[in-house]
């Protein structure tokens, strides 16, 4: 009895000390992501192991070196505590205790951890630091901030600016300290003369300290929404966040920010008062015009005083045309002409963080945005999936994390909006339901929505799917769920 017991207890021991710790490294190591995501009570069945034994949406870390080691230690310590109950009539207690305590002996470990891994961290930004200093050339620096589009906004701008110089640009999400300065000690070279930086913040000052790692001499500014609002801890300190880069240009630098976002007026105004350089995001030889959308790509004309260029991008949507708009400004600034932008934007392929067209699940059509998620990005998927002509019409989402006091609001939202164009929902995570519900029942009618809470779910949201059905995948889904939708 009790050797079996061990042998069913090690591989839910091992899948559950995993799961915590991708989580962590999914949460960047930060105490303040993990709080939130345990305030809510859905999430707190991850504490009893409900998700491992039941095999719902489990993940597995990427093996870094931090997270191997953290792998060893938790189970040797989940071992250990087994042992001292063993020869014991207790050792059913130690098994149930030591499976239950897994998220405290996983968080311990990384407290042990957290001193060696900051000592690592700060040699890889002096090292970014002197790299930086000791350069012989001089580097454009162009950073790039905000709520949503940042690393979009990045990968275009890299592109077209690839046309006319040599590009650095951070990998696809690395907009932390650490992550930007393990990007420049790896991949700047001194042949490199321009650079684009994309600065990520989940509270004030993040983004300052960034900068006194790399200053920019351009900024650009995406946009502001509610996102990660509840580490924040208000609109303003979030806007005041964001505003860091642009109070970090050296002396000559010039701020682009999207005016057609209502939300950076304040940016503006902020701007103004510290005597900040700043354009919206606007050519002054060109003009961008006739933006619409072919078969769900967005398409434009560029003009100039010289000529007229139809571009065809591959973009998806019409949430890009800001993008877009972004990357002409800073482009035409920087010296690329028209033709030189229009051939890049023509030849562009989206990567994993753009809206994506293909088949899927039953010759299903999928829309896929499951890179990240935002209100704005969310809103705009609706938009597209809206535009888009099938028999039935489907959204698979996980709801928006870390939105705080706006998440009632703007799921609710969310909800109200997806009842107007899908046939059905099907909900994956625990962020937002029971708001979204609220907003999709203020329609009534017959339409319905269902959670992804255990595998056998699974076969109701294969059964609704057939090659008539478009399917907008919103958010990062489980495995699992990922695995049906994209099976052909």
């Amino acid at each position: 009895m009790k050797l079996l017991a061990i042998i069913i207890w090690l591989p839910l021991v091992i899948r559950k000390i995993l799961f915590w710790i991708q989580l962590w490294q999914q949460k960047e190591y930060r105490l303040d992501r993990i709080v939130i995501y345990l305030r809510n009570k859905h999430n707190l069945r991850s504490w009893l192991g409900y998700n491992v034994i039941f095999n719902q949406g489990l993940k597995r870390p990427f093996f870094t070196p931090k997270a191997t080691l953290l792998t060893g230690s938790s189970l040797i310590s989940s071992i250990t505590i087994e042992a001292l109950f063993l020869t014991t009539d207790a050792w059913w207690f130690g098994l149930v205790t030591s499976y239950l305590i897994i998220p405290i002996t996983v968080a311990f470990m990384v407290f042990c951890l957290s001193v060696p891994s900051f000592i690592a961290k700060q040699i890889i930004i002096e090292i970014a630091k002197i790299k930086i200093k000791n350069r012989k050339s001089p580097l454009v620096v162009i950073g790039i901030t905000g709520s949503y589009g940042k690393t979009s906004t990045k990968q275009l701008l890299e592109h077209v600016l690839k046309t006319k110089f040599k590009v650095f640009a951070t990998g696809q999400s690395h907009n932390t300290l650490f992550s930007v300065a393990t990007d420049l000690v790896k991949f700047l070279s001194d042949e490199q003369t321009h650079a684009i930086i994309e600065y990520g913040a989940y509270k004030r000052g993040e983004i300052k300290q960034l900068t006194k790692l790399i200053g920019p001499q351009i900024a650009i500014l995406t946009g502001i929404a509610k996102q990660h609002y509840s580490l924040f801890g208000s609109y303003e300190n979030l806007k005041k966040a964001k505003f860091e880069l642009l109070e970090s240009l050296l002396p000559g630098g010039l701020a682009f920010i999207n005016c057609e976002d209502k939300n950076t007026q304040k940016l503006q105004a902020m701007a103004d008062q510290s005597h900040i350089r700043w354009n919206c995001f606007e050519t002054k030889k060109w003009q961008t015009e006739n933006f619409k959308l072919v078969n769900g790509c967005l398409n434009f004309c560029l003009n100039s005083k010289k000529k007229r260029l139809s571009i065809q991008t591959n973009l998806l949507g019409n949430i890009y045309k800001e993008n877009i708009k972004a990357v002409l400004a800073v482009a035409e600034h920087l010296g690329i002409t028209e033709d030189m932008a229009a051939e890049a934007l023509n030849s562009f392929k989206p990567t994993d963080h753009f809206i994506s067209r293909s088949s899927g699940l039953n010759k299903s059509t999928l829309l896929d945005d499951g890179g990240t998620t935002n209100p704005k990005g969310f809103e705009s998927a609706i938009q597209i999936a809206d535009n888009m002509q099938y028999n039935k019409k489907i959204l698979v989402t996980s709801g928006i994390i870390d939105l705080g006091d706006a998440s009632v609001q703007i799921h609710s939202e969310l909800g109200e909006a997806t009842r107007e164009v899908f046939d059905t929902v099907f909900f994956a995570g625990a962020d937002g339901y029971d708001s979204f519900l609220k907003g999709w029942n203020k329609i009534s009618g017959s339409k319905s929505i269902f959670r992804i809470l255990e595998n056998s779910d699974l076969g109701r949201l294969q059964k609704e799917i057939d090659k008539n059905t478009l399917v907008l995948i919103e958010g990062r889904l489980p495995t699992r769920v990922i695995k049906l939708l994209k099976s052909i």
